[in-house]
């Protein structure tokens, strides 16, 4: 999602177990340092000096690498350095770092600063990444710090909580976890050290099995290749003390004695002396005659008997179809608790979601009918459901058919319960987002002025969307539809006898929007009565007017179908003047059909890449059809309907409608409609184009696309 760049995070966190002397090859470590008034400016470069000097010793041994960064914190980031295991580099951004004071230290913000950065860097399996935390007064969002520092450990993460001076002990116990990451430095101006935190580094926490001389042999060589200035400078009051004893005393004897003989002596002979020796007087004896017989014997009883040739090929063809899970033949509407008329049920992997699902009367004159297809777009005949979101905090709970408190509810679908991510953004918010732990999606928000995107919180000034939890019970949409007049809506209204559902008009050019559950402006309303709604471009494969598109790898169908049949295949709709920088109201339209079952998700549609055009990106899966959006803030939005019970095999139309404030996303088979409705301001996308099967960073589509059109204007009576 969001540019699909979701892929790119391949998480190879190591799971940070017990100390078992676990010999690492490589620990990534961010420290993130408390840059608020609770330090002095003294007591705050001394600190700087002790995380320089922790970095180089943690790095002396060859056998190891350590990469390391810094995230300084106060109000807000005030510095922030990329990992990297060249310490000349690291000292040097230590060294440019300057103290602001600030008036609190947001360790909220530090901690998903760093684990944004620690989930991004690509290292070897078995890992070790830390984040080195050091405050010297608590966060002023505690609950989110708690938040943030149980999702690092979730995801994999090891966080120290190093309290300086009075720092709470509950408080640093929220971020470390345990005890046995809490660590501290009650005088950080006398401080000579940082607290010893163990990497398991080989050569520098624990042994590589040479004894206990063999890190000062290693460390001296590493100081010697570094530039003079900064070993000798920074190193005054607890390495030189002892570095330079335990290796001047030791050099000339142990390390040139140990080292050509014990790796040496070692690491040859245990292979050479293993394999001359050993091997080669048992396969002339014993072997020879043992596993010449018996193996090709076997090996031919195998090829007579089992005949692999015949079976082997076999096994992998019928384990790929079991990977997925039969497409379901009903919609989700089937079998939906029915009350009122109208049904409920809970979404598939959505918990904060429901869907009402609306049965469209099969009885009455065919003027009714008529009405009542247009007032609800023509997309649908039989039953449409309406995919709503219940508000931040809340899931859907089916059995009292309301939203309640996360905590309470048990959903029944879930996303994280089978998806690989650790996280998802939430509709409709732009800074709140899923986190998945325990295969289960727990609310969680981006820092006040930065954006969830899948590479962390990054920082967006226009993003102000509030995360405050809702308080208490949300019903579902008590609003029912007219079906023969689309400018009123049944309410329920109480009476002496009782109450009853009665019509209530919609004000004065708005109608009843079943989306939204509330009645909506007309987006036509505005065109004079001579004025019709027509499309812009309107394209099959008979009428072509060639000058407005161009077909790579597409076969044009005597039926007026273009076939999508090879893994490139595209249709690159070119910009008309009228789209450049145009801002106003646009419907899209696709009809489609896949070409097989899907596997993953395939673009339909998508913007062109270019600097003064928004974007678009339409794409669709084996369940579901995914729209994403940029916004005039800045920030991406999506929309996503269910496809459950449409077949591979059949025609759907896919509708997106933008009336410059809402989007109403919507797919229909000619019976069942899905639709989704959110507010998004967007940001003008059809200025560089359009490409239709095709998108960066998602496969293209493979199918048959019957007609497209789109429209600069919203047609009389579709629902916007």
């Amino acid at each position: 999602m969001g540019r699909w760049l979701w892929a790119v995070i391949a998480l190879t966190c190591a799971v940070w177990g017990t100390h078992a002397q676990n010999c690492r090859r490589q620990a990534d470590v961010t420290f993130v340092i408390d840059g608020s008034s609770g330090l002095t400016t003294p007591e705050f470069n001394n600190l700087l000096s002790l995380i320089k000097n922790f970095a180089i010793t943690k790095s002396a041994s060859p056998t190891s690498t350590l990469f390391a960064s810094l995230i300084v914190v106060s109000d807000g980031q005030e510095k922030r350095t990329p990992l990297t295991d060249n310490m000349d580099e690291f000292i040097q951004e230590v060294d440019d770092v300057r103290f602001r004071a600030g008036a609190s230290f947001a360790s909220h913000t530090g901690i998903e600063l760093a684990f944004n950065d620690l989930l991004l860097k690509t290292s070897p399996a078995g890992t070790l990444k830390l984040i080195i935390v050091l405050a010297s007064q608590p966060s002023t969002s505690p609950e989110t710090v708690r938040s943030n520092a149980d999702f690092a450990r979730d995801i994999g993460l090891r966080i120290a909580a190093v309290g300086l001076k009075n720092m709470p002990e509950d408080r640093l116990l929220v971020m470390g976890g345990s005890r046995s990451n809490v660590y501290r430095i009650p005088n950080v101006l006398s401080a000579t050290s940082l607290p010893f935190i163990d990497l398991d580094l080989d050569g520098v926490d624990c042994p590589d099995g040479t004894g206990p001389n063999t890190p000062p042999t290693t460390r001296p060589t590493t100081p010697t290749t570094r530039p003079p200035t900064t070993p000798t400078t920074r190193r005054p009051t607890t390495p030189t003390t002892r570095r330079p004893t335990t290796p001047t005393t030791q050099r000339p004897t142990t390390p040139t004695t140990r080292r050509p003989t014990t790796p040496t002596t070692r690491r040859p002979t245990t292979p050479t002396t293993r394999r001359p020796t050993t091997p080669t007087t048992r396969r002339p004896t014993t072997p020879t005659t043992r596993r010449p017989t018996t193996p090709t014997t076997r090996r031919t009883v195998r090829t007579t008997r089992r005949t692999p040739s015949t079976r082997r090929p076999t096994t992998p063809r019928t384990t790929v179809p079991t990977t997925f899970k039969p497409l379901p033949t009903e919609t989700l509407c089937n079998g939906a608790n029915v009350v009122g008329g109208v049904g409920y049920t809970a979404h598939p992997t959505e918990p904060d979601s429901y869907i009402q699902c609306y049965y469209i009367p099969q009885t009455g004159n065919r003027d009714k009918r008529a009405t009542l297809e247009q007032s609800l777009s023509m997309l649908a005949s039989n039953i449409i459901a309406v995919v709503r979101q219940c508000s931040y905090g809340l899931y859907w709970n089916q059995a009292t058919r309301t939203c309640e408190n996360y905590n309470s509810v048990r959903s029944v679908g879930d996303a994280c319960a089978t998806s690989k991510e650790l996280s998802r953004p939430i509709n409709g918010n732009c800074r709140g987002y899923f986190r998945c732990v325990n295969k289960r999606s727990v609310p969680s928000c981006c820092p006040y002025g930065t954006t969830y995107t899948k590479f962390g919180c990054m920082a967006c000034a226009t993003c102000h969307d509030s995360c405050n939890m809702a308080v208490g019970t949300q019903y579902a949409c008590m609003r029912y539809p007219v079906w023969d007049d689309m400018t009123s809506y049944r309410a329920w209204q109480w009476n002496k006898d009782g109450g009853d559902y009665v019509n209530k008009p919609c004000p004065n050019s708005c109608y009843y929007n079943l989306a939204s559950c509330d009645c909506a402006y007309k987006p036509w309303e505005n065109r004079t009565a001579d004025t019709v709604c027509v499309p812009s471009i309107d394209i099959d494969a008979r009428t072509n007017p060639f000058n407005l598109f161009e077909t790579k790898n597409v076969n044009t169908q005597q039926t007026g179908d273009f076939l999508f049949n090879s893994p490139d295949s595209i249709i690159l709709l070119e910009s008309p003047v009228s789209f450049d920088g145009y801002n106003g109201p646009a419907v899209i339209q696709l009809r489609y059909m896949e070409m097989t079952e899907l596997t993953s998700r395939k673009a339909l549609l998508s913007s062109r890449p270019c600097t003064r055009a928004g974007y678009l990106l339409l794409t669709v899966d084996r369940e579901s059809i995914l729209l994403e959006v940029s916004t005039e803030s800045g920030t991406l939005t999506f929309l996503r309907v269910p496809t459950v019970g449409f077949k591979p095999n059949e025609f759907k139309t896919v509708r997106v409608v933008d009336n410059n404030d809402y989007i109403t996303l919507s797919v229909s088979n000619g019976q069942d409609a899905y639709i989704a409705r959110d507010r998004a301001p967007t940001n003008p996308y059809l200025s560089c184009g359009l490409d239709i099967g095709s998108a960066q960073f998602v496969d293209n589509f493979q199918g048959r696309v019957s007609s497209f059109s789109l429209y600069q204007c919203v047609p009389d009576e579709w629902a916007a």
